[in-house]
């Protein structure tokens, strides 16, 4: 053994944050010294591509048509006729005859027959008596400038092509008996026969998102990471951010399918929110004075007859609990950490509890 381990190839595929849904009323709101975001999570398809159905049929059966042997059919968009860059799915008619294999393929250029190929599939239609919706395993990239070609073959149905009235247009009606020379089905059958067929497909503005479940979200506040996992609630509390403005984004975060995406993301929706100091002196009827607040060090609290000063910290843990015979005490907070903690004020008239914000 050399210890040297095979090398292995990995692909990077790319898909714009737009093409994955966000939250939806996503709100960021100051409730006193802390911030609490509520969000509502996305349901359903993870997508979001604009894209049209194109056809040429009038959605009416008419007619079956076969000849129990090999046989091709198909529709062909124009350059022009058709916008954007993705074809994600098709749809056929099913009747009673369509049985076994059908064998698609997406073509690109060509005015008389397909030209380049770009995709083939093969499936599955049964004989339900309506259209059936195929999603393609890849999505086909295509472009808008070319003539485009949906055809399909079979092999042994007796009358696999279903097709509706003629509707005027000769490109939902070409036909071959080989896949090689083509022509309208008109002139194919000096004109016995007038119809078109009953092929759709669906093409995007952009190429669909892979498919994956939600995660979660994430959160930011001014670019930092608030979590380190994604959250599947639906609201979060920021303990005392600080005093001034602070824009806070979220995104949606999806899995994905193995080897083609993991971690995928929304594009971030943000909020600013405004944190307040507060108000110096305010008067509980016990506490007359509590400033400054935010403060870098000392806090001078005025109040009648005081008894005892506490001091809790976010974790609910008493760090400083002293007696006091005085209306007026200043407290020295510059050797604790920065954040939020809770004052404890006991008079003879009862008791206080106040919030203040230690800076740095």
């Amino acid at each position: 053994s050399t210890g040297i381990s095979e090398w292995t190839d990995y692909q990077w595929i790319y898909t714009p944050c737009d093409e994955f849904v966000g939250t939806t009323s996503y709100e960021a709101e100051a409730v006193e010294e802390d911030v609490v975001l509520t969000w509502t999570l996305p349901e359903g398809d993870k997508a979001t591509t604009d894209g049209e159905w194109y056809y040429y049929d009038n959605g009416t059966c008419t007619n079956n048509i076969g000849a129990g042997g090999s046989v091709y059919w198909g529709i062909m968009l124009p350059a022009g006729s058709y916008t954007g860059t993705s074809l994600s799915k098709v749809m056929i008619y099913a009747n009673q005859y369509t049985t076994g294999t059908f064998y698609m393929t997406i073509s690109s250029g060509g005015d008389d027959a397909p030209g380049t190929q770009l995709y083939t599939e093969n499936f599955s239609i049964g004989t339900t008596e309506q259209y059936v919706e195929h999603t393609l395993t890849n999505a086909v990239t295509v472009d808008p400038t070319q003539n485009l070609w949906i055809t399909f073959y079979s092999n042994g149905a007796t009358y696999p092509a279903s097709s509706s009235d003629y509707t005027g247009d000769l490109n939902g009606t070409w036909v071959s008996v080989d896949g090689t020379q083509w022509m309208d089905i008109m002139s194919a059958s000096g004109g016995a026969i007038t119809c078109t067929w009953m092929i759709r497909t669906f093409i995007e503005e952009n190429a669909p998102a892979p498919s994956g479940d939600i995660l979660g979200v994430m959160l930011w506040r001014d670019g930092e990471l608030l979590t380190e996992t994604p959250l599947t609630t639906t609201t979060y509390t920021d303990h005392n951010p600080g005093i001034g403005t602070f824009n806070y984004c979220i995104k949606v975060v999806y899995d994905g399918e193995l080897d083609i995406t993991y971690y995928a993301m929304s594009c971030e929706d943000c909020e600013d929110v405004t944190i307040e100091p507060q108000n110096i002196g305010e008067n509980d009827g016990i506490v007359s004075s509590l400033y400054p607040n935010p403060t870098k060090d000392e806090v001078i609290i005025n109040a009648v007859n005081m008894q005892r000063i506490i001091i809790v910290n976010a974790l609910g843990q008493v760090i400083y609990n002293q007696t006091v015979s005085d209306n007026e005490t200043t407290l020295h907070l510059g050797n604790y950490e920065a954040g939020m903690y809770m004052i404890i004020v006991v008079t003879e008239n009862g008791t206080s509890t106040k919030r203040v914000t230690l800076i740095r």
